[in-house]
């Protein structure tokens, strides 16, 4: 116990996952975020999946100049892709997660952190209200051989299927590890849209190396709010702590919808996906497959 605030000692994840369970309201809101997801993914149909990820870097690329986004924030789809970052559950790896937070974080130590962090904010007076603690540092390679398990989807939990939720708890596990020293919140963002961006390929048949829903872009316009609902989170086995989760899943979800709101009406407005002259094109985006992977989305709502 320090500053009032208990630390706890190692636990599964697969037990903490099994004790989410979503709400109905969450599962309403992934309704319509399928929806959503449905009408861009129709205007992607035709476009080759190399199309799609030129379209979804240029994008990127026009928000974070749009609005003045500082580019380390989040790392970038060229950062990704010049340093062959891309992994799915069948390439993911602890060393690919330490690449990815070496990109984000050059001047931090690479390898787990050995000292026994916390979390919390410091006021302009330099005071310092400490809200939690991570892990023990004993504790974070186990935690982190474990968040491989779970982006190999060897642990289910409720709607893990569900590309949203599957990328959102990936982002909160890391986010509680606290694997490094620094940088782990933007570390957990970027395996947040890889994970989403598998799942996506898994379920329409596609075959994507970039998110074509940048979930991390929006976040950080909304801190305090992201602070709040993180920080409710109890990352344990003794608290039940689903209220807070289905808050902070509902904190991402309001985000992508805002996300697919600015694509959606963007392609609207233009004709703004500009064909490439490809030898080999993977049309991933068919009528068939959007309708089919549409479909196994909202069966998992079910």
């Amino acid at each position: 116990m320090k500053d009032g605030i208990k630390r706890y000692d190692y636990f599964e994840l697969e037990e903490y996952l099994k004790n989410i369970k979503i709400s109905d309201s969450v599962k309403f809101q992934l309704e319509d975020i399928t929806d959503s997801t449905y009408v861009l993914f129709k205007n992607f149909e035709g476009y080759s999946d190399e199309e799609v990820d030129d379209y979804s870097r240029r994008v990127e690329n026009n928000f974070i100049v749009f609005n003045n986004l500082n580019e380390r924030s989040n790392i970038s789809s060229k950062e990704l892709l010049d340093n062959n970052l891309i992994y799915n559950k069948n390439t993911i790896t602890e060393e690919g997660i330490k690449k990815i937070h070496k990109i984000l974080y050059p001047e931090c130590p690479n390898e787990y952190r050995d000292n026994e962090n916390r979390m919390g904010s410091v006021d302009i007076y330099g005071n310092e209200y400490v809200n939690g603690y991570g892990p023990y540092a004993k504790d974070v390679p186990k935690y982190m051989a474990e968040v491989i398990k779970v982006f190999k989807d060897e642990y289910s939990y409720d709607c893990s299927d569900n590309p949203y939720i599957a990328g959102i708890i990936l982002n909160l596990l890391i986010s509680k590890i606290q694997p490094f020293k620094d940088a782990n919140k933007r570390t957990a963002r970027a395996i947040q849209n890889l994970k989403f961006t598998d799942r996506i390929n898994e379920l329409y048949g596609t075959n994507l190396k970039l998110s074509p829903v940048n979930l991390a872009s929006r976040v950080l316009e909304y801190s305090p709010v992201f602070n709040k609902r993180f920080n409710n989170v109890e990352f344990n086995l003794e608290h039940k702590t689903n209220d807070a989760i289905n808050a902070w899943i509902n904190f991402h979800l309001n985000r992508a919808e805002d996300q697919l709101y600015y694509l959606n009406n963007k392609i609207k407005q233009r004709n703004s996906i500009h064909p490439l002259t490809l030898e080999t094109k993977h049309y991933g985006f068919t009528s068939d497959n959007i309708e089919n992977g549409t479909r196994q989305v909202r069966r998992g709502l079910r």
